[in-house]
């Protein structure tokens, strides 16, 4: 286990939940979708750190929050 794994900040269990009952899954559809999206969470982070990094180096653009959310 990573040490991104190992973060309780990174647990995003009930943002996850509370998201795909939303979207209306149920039963094993719903922990399957779940499972399929928790275990993205390192690699998301890693790719955030990894565009981070570009962007300090100057060999990406800045985006903003608002840039990313529109």
């Amino acid at each position: 286990m990573n040490t991104l794994q190992k973060e309780d900040n990174w647990d995003f269990s009930k943002e996850i939940l509370d998201d795909l009952l939303r979207q209306g899954f149920t039963g094993e559809e719903l922990e399957k979708q779940f499972y399929a999206i928790k275990n993205e969470i390192p690699n998301c982070i890693k790719a955030m750190l990894h565009e981070a990094q570009l962007v300090a180096e100057g060999k990406a653009e800045f985006q903003s929050y608002e840039d990313v959310f529109q």
